[in-house]
């Protein structure tokens, strides 16, 4: 096996370590991420919680969409950059929808098994999914709660 070794002038490997540092930051961070604050809420239709349903904030202006899945009471906490960060400061169209495929069937390591074609159907009205019929929206402000319920009906 033959080994190619690289060499570069110790200014190089500077430039290298400099334009990877700003690529990928560190501890985590992204460098040039928004700022964000926490927003969270709960979900119901016709008066009950919606479990793994999809909450989706679409912005208004000049900045990031925010999304969460809800957990089994329909609470949600949303995400831009990292998990559970929260929502940039703004305006949001809100959408919520829930998607289940009725004939989804428990996974196998059987590679002959036929699965029956996908059916998705919706578990809560369509118009919620999408933002320009939802009438759902947000407001995310500094120093406010940020606590958004969505109450959904027929």
């Amino acid at each position: 096996m033959r080994w190619i070794t690289l060499s570069l002038r110790p200014s190089a490997w500077y430039a290298v370590s400099l334009i990877a540092f700003a690529q990928f930051g560190c501890a985590g961070g992204h460098v040039g991420a928004p700022p964000t604050v926490p927003v969270s809420g709960m979900v119901t239709y016709n008066g009950e919680p919606v479990a793994d349903a999809t909450v989706s904030f679409h912005p208004q202006g000049d900045h990031r969409s925010a999304y969460a899945k809800t957990d089994a009471a329909g609470a949600y906490r949303l995400t831009t950059v990292h998990e559970h960060d929260g929502a940039m400061l703004g305006e949001y169209q809100v959408t919520v929808s829930k998607i289940i495929d009725e004939n989804a069937v428990a996974p196998t390591n059987d590679i002959a098994a036929v699965r029956p074609t996908p059916k998705y159907t919706s578990m809560i009205p369509e118009k919620y999914g999408k933002p320009t019929t939802s009438g759902l929206s947000a407001s995310v402000e500094k120093g406010s709660p940020n606590q958004f319920d969505f109450t959904l009906s027929d």
